[in-house]
């Protein structure tokens, strides 16, 4: 889970932001928060609201940027630029500095880590580390400016790292590589324990329908399928049953232009296609069931089939799900639904996470969500975005009607929009 993540220096955040994801001490919907032991109440959800261009997106970035350099910064070659190097460009003595970037998280083994990065245009400047055996912070590693010094508890091979690891590579990343045992869950929590979208393209959900039409196809996988239909079924689709059948390519005839390599990369990437099963009356009597391809359903029910595997998978993994536009192509009741799975203790047993950003302001209301679980950004007049929480403002108590407030205007964050008349006024 996530406890916390700074941001400074990144896209439209120019001064450091932090946004927390532990709970206060508010006493309300306590099963909004999850205990962990020796860590303390983290939120189970946190969501983000602001106005078109107002940051909220590029916080969501900042997780996947640093998802991104630890996963794929120890495949850089010489002198290649750090993609997500994207200072704030409205100020020019920011457009040279370093992006900083500071996460505090617990593993699936409720142990702490901090994470600790800045980095220019070819290079890392710094890279720290930091865990809390038996409670107290204690430095793994800290790598400055090209120096590197190693803590107490770390062990595993150094010089030979230090060797390899070019300009515009984490230590992180290269020392995976040579099996240091001691970073592994860390590694491990961004690579099997964090799913970032911050713009859920077609091509993921593409991506998705693909693996999720593999999966209930596969007999091995029958906790998946058992799960994925009885959400479907539930969230009043008009689906009886989701299935996968294996595409017949007899039936279907490439044009002798396509290459024959881009023929069977097509096979094997639409083996199998969803299908959906629907009851057939007549008089008011079951008679039959009719089965629609995934492209007969609507493009909320389309979408609704890559959410909800991409929900069952976190849930079963205890993951963390970072998302823009939750609620794509949803009704908002469908969406609320979503959400609770995630604060339902019964459902979520192993600390799963959802942090998103939404538009949908039909979800800001006290009977879901926690004041301290709800954030907001807002741009200043030099296009600089800052963040704060709903909790911190006076006044707001639990009783009110969140989404009306915030609607008004009283919350901030909203939209300001000129007179029409002003707009379109003869010249």
């Amino acid at each position: 889970m996530i406890l916390n993540i700074a941001i400074e220096n990144f896209r439209s955040i120019k001064d450091k932001v932090s946004v927390s994801f532990e709970a206060t001490k508010f006493k309300e919907l306590e099963d909004n928060f999850d205990n962990i032991e020796g860590v303390g109440n983290v939120l189970k959800s946190s969501v983000i609201y602001g106005a078109n261009a107002s940051g909220k997106s590029n916080i969501l970035i900042a997780f996947e940027a640093i998802e991104y350099l630890i996963k794929e910064s120890s495949n850089f070659k010489p002198d290649k630029a750090i993609g997500p190097y994207e200072p704030f460009k409205l100020d020019k003595s920011s457009r040279k500095k370093p992006v900083y970037f500071e996460i505090d998280f617990v593993t699936s083994n409720d142990a702490r880590y901090i994470y600790i990065l800045s980095f220019t245009e070819y290079k890392i400047n710094k890279e720290e580390l930091y865990f809390f055996p038996k409670g107290q912070k204690s430095m793994l590693y800290s790598r400055n400016e090209g120096k590197i010094k190693y803590g107490d508890y770390y062990k595993g091979e150094r010089k030979s790292i230090e060797k390899k690891l070019l300009d515009n590579q984490l230590f992180l990343s290269k020392a995976i590589l040579d099996k240091v045992e001691i970073l592994n869950p860390v590694y491990a929590f961004f690579d099997d324990k964090f799913m970032a979208f911050p713009f859920f393209q077609d091509y993921h959900e593409s991506k998705f329908h693909r693996l999720y039409a593999e999966r209930l196809a596969d007999p091995d996988d029958e906790l998946f399928k058992k799960k994925f239909n009885k959400l479907i079924c539930a969230l009043d689709t008009g689906i009886s049953k989701v299935e996968s059948k294996e595409t017949d390519w007899s039936k279907n005839k490439f044009a002798d232009s396509v290459p024959e390599e881009v023929q069977e990369k097509l096979k094997s990437d639409y083996k199998y296609r969803i299908r959906t099963q629907h009851k057939v009356f007549e008089k008011g009597n079951e008679i039959d069931v009719e089965y629609f391809d995934k492209e007969e359903e609507s493009k909320g029910t389309q979408s609704l089939f890559v959410l909800a595997g991409i929900i069952i998978d976190v849930l079963q993994e205890g993951a963390v799900l970072i998302v823009d536009e939750f609620e794509k192509n949803l009704h908002p009741h469908l969406t609320r639904y979503l959400i609770q799975l995630f604060h339902n203790p019964i459902i979520n047993t192993k600390n799963a996470q959802l942090i998103f950003a939404t538009h949908d302001i039909t979800q800001l209301d006290n009977e879901l969500f926690r004041r301290d679980q709800i954030w907001f950004t807002e741009k200043d007049e030099y296009g600089c975005t800052g963040v704060f929480n709903l909790s911190e403002i006076k006044g707001v108590r639990n009783n009110i009607p969140y989404d009306k407030w915030y609607d008004s205007g009283q919350f901030g964050a909203t939209p300001i929009i000129n007179e029409l008349e002003m707009l379109f006024e003869n010249e």
